[in-house]
């Protein structure tokens, strides 16, 4: 799990992530915007809101 929270640093618009809330669990969403170490997501249902990278994982498989 580690290795994903490095590869999501290298995130960009359009990556597809699991945005992990201590109340709902892991979400999976999109980057819409990318503001250092604060992604703009959209989870599909709710408006979009702004996350630490460091509350996310990479959905892709490296």
């Amino acid at each position: 799990m580690e290795n994903k929270k490095i590869i999501s640093y290298n995130l960009k618009i359009g990556s597809r992530v699991y945005f992990n809330d201590e109340e709902l669990g892991s979400m999976p969403c999109e980057v819409l915007e990318v503001k250092g170490d604060i992604l703009v997501l959209n989870n599909g249902y709710d408006v979009p809101f702004e996350a630490k990278i460091s509350d996310c994982e990479t959905q892709d498989d490296y």
